[in-house]
């Protein structure tokens, strides 16, 4: 295509598009801090270092608007500030490199959103900055203390893994619940609760072959209402603060909403965890001072982190190779009308290969495969 594009008679090869993309990349990140510094723009810091590739963690660091966009936020309203690697990364080691970031650009970002691992947010303790906790793992967290240790949730739960099991060569296939992620699966209880509910109200339409193989779920209908109702508060309180932001008047929107619809009086489990969501957007909220609307979703790291990992070597002995130098060169631009605000003419003419490779000295780890072949080389 590019080829054809450019009229170029000699191949492009894709090492060298490889090369191009990572050379973006470098620029991109390098002289991310200073595009910060010199707009004198108020900032937030979105952290996680949820990849492990090997041994080897990544932290990312994202630079976002610290007031809410109006939107959900997207790829091309972050900038990448931070691309570390280490085998572990304890509170301390965050920190420092939240100071790194921090003292480059010049001055201090308005709050810090993260997930709730502890030492995300004790690093931020330790930097004394405001630090917002994201909304979908919080909820996910409520939900976890709520049915972790529950019997009937978990044999619910077994019961559905074994309906995929049993059913998924069959015709009733298209009936199966959604597959359940191991990792995070409190976080992910949507899909297949939906499921659960919309099965449970057209239950009636099934064959007699196919109610006796879902007869579990009408057995389990209490659970799958109550489930049902918390999912309905929480889809409904997600939407609203990604899509618009948390203020002082959307939280009180929000804890009014909570009081109308979700408080009940013959369930005390699922009102206790309404009560959970409603202290939650008090302490959040608490952060803030009037006219203010921060972001409180952290899903655009989790959805860079998701692109990258399906863009990378699948082999982890690998580690993180240059190739992480894709995140920046990503958000930057996201859509080809991206590009003609970035002087590519410029960005070639000062970054080299040279410089790739110093900065992976400097940033990255060995590169198992590498030494796996060197180790294993024949000789003789």
């Amino acid at each position: 295509m590019f080829n054809e594009e450019y009229g170029i008679t000699k191949s492009v090869s894709h090492q060298t598009v490889s090369d191009w993309v990572r050379t973006a990349g470098l620029a991109m990140y390098k002289e991310a801090r200073g595009r910060i510094r010199a707009s004198g723009m108020k900032y937030a810091y979105v952290i996680d270092e949820s990849i492990t590739i090997g041994s080897q963690k990544l932290l990312l660091i994202l630079a976002i608007p610290a007031s809410h966009p109006g939107h959900a936020l997207k790829h091309e309203d972050v900038l990448v500030v931070g691309i570390y690697v280490a085998k572990s990364w304890k509170a301390e080691d965050v920190s420092r490199k939240l100071l790194e970031v921090t003292d480059e650009i010049g001055y201090k970002p308005e709050y810090v959103l993260s997930d709730n691992g502890h030492n995300l947010v004790k690093a931020t303790a330790i930097m004394e900055l405001p630090h917002h906790k994201d909304i979908g793992h919080t909820f996910g967290l409520f939900l976890e203390d709520a049915y972790d240790d529950d019997a009937e949730f978990n044999e619910f739960r077994e019961l559905m893994r074994k309906a995929r099991l049993k059913y998924h060569l069959t015709p009733m296939a298209y009936l199966l619940p959604p597959n359940q992620r191991s990792m995070a699966r409190f976080m992910n209880l949507f899909q297949w609760v939906d499921w659960a509910v919309r099965l449970l109200c057209n239950f009636q339409k099934l064959s007699d072959e196919e109610k006796l193989a879902f007869a579990f779920v009408p057995a389990h209908k209490d659970l799958i209402t109550e489930l049902g109702c918390a999912m309905e508060c929480y889809t409904y309180v997600l939407q609203k603060v990604k899509n618009e932001g948390l203020s002082i008047n959307l939280c009180k929107e929000l804890r009014d909403y909570i009081v109308r619809n979700h408080i009940y009086p013959d369930n005390a489990r699922l009102t206790r965890i309404m009560m959970k969501v409603w202290d939650y957007l008090k302490k959040e909220s608490s952060l803030l001072k009037p006219g203010q609307t921060h972001n409180l979703s952290s899903d655009i790291i989790e959805s860079i982190f998701g692109i990258f990992k399906q863009k990378k070597s699948p082999n982890h002995l690998y580690g993180v190779t240059p190739f992480v130098l894709f995140i920046p060169a990503h958000t930057a631009i996201v859509g080809m009308h991206d590009t003609k605000s970035v002087d590519f003419k410029r960005v070639f003419s000062d970054y080299h290969q040279k410089d790739i490779d110093e900065w992976k000295k400097q940033n990255l780890q060995v590169n198992w495969v590498r030494t796996r072949t060197k180790t294993l080389a024949k000789t003789g």
